[in-house]
């Protein structure tokens, strides 16, 4: 079963090639694990020169499993966006029941984008592999656009009266643009940086802005 919890039957980094032999039911493992397999093998072979057999193999699966896990190629490198769109989402309604606008989307950012030290080197190929593939530039764009235009339609409800209408939009795009920022910083500064720290900060900075227009209080002077 994909997962996306540390795989407790295999040790964290445990290739899968030497699974490859097993076919059928793909071995139990990360989303994280699949990815850094997949985006390693893009990387060595090209990402158009890869194609789904090539992985399968990789993962220790058939090419009939691999659709039953990943609806196409380009999946393997957005499954975890997916995941986060979701978390984003859930804990967005939730917190808008609760606090100010800008603060209950910068906790639904915060907790749907967490990148450790074990990510950056993903993340950094994954950056590489949509730079040069235009499909997956073009995914990677839409990916983007669907995430900043849920983003508006949750918070529209929220909108003072008299505001101009396309605030929601340019918040929602605003959001992206900075976990986009936050995550590029990050993959090029020094070990030991928090991504979490870049994230919240960089959030903070564009949300000030915003906050008038959903009659949100000012939040606290930062120290």
């Amino acid at each position: 079963m994909v997962t996306d919890e540390p795989d407790r039957a295999a040790p964290r980094g445990a290739g899968l090639d030497d699974r490859a032999t097993r076919r059928g039911r793909p071995p139990a493992t990360t989303t994280r694990e699949i990815q850094s397999v997949a985006i390693g093998f893009f990387r060595d072979h090209g990402y158009a020169d890869t194609n789904v057999e090539d992985i399968a193999a990789a993962l220790g699966i058939s090419r009939a499993t691999f659709f039953r896990y990943f609806p196409s190629k380009s999946s393997l490198i957005w499954r975890d966006f997916e995941e986060n769109h979701r978390v984003l989402l859930t804990v967005l309604r939730q917190e808008l029941g609760r606090q100010p606008v800008l603060s209950a989307l910068g906790e639904a950012v915060l907790a749907s984008i967490v990148y450790d030290e074990q990510d950056r080197e993903r993340i950094r190929a994954r950056y590489e592999l949509i730079r040069d593939a235009p499909e997956l530039s073009y995914e990677g764009s839409a990916t983007s656009t669907k995430w900043a235009h849920s983003i508006a339609d949750a918070i529209r409800p929220r909108l003072a009266p008299g505001r101009n209408p396309a605030i929601p939009e340019a918040v929602g795009f605003a959001t992206i643009g900075v976990a986009g920022a936050a995550s590029r910083f990050w993959i090029a500064s020094p070990p030991g940086t928090s991504f979490t720290e870049l994230l919240r900060m960089s959030f903070h900075a564009v949300a000030v802005p915003y906050r008038a227009a959903f009659l949100d209080p000012e939040p606290p002077v930062e120290r």
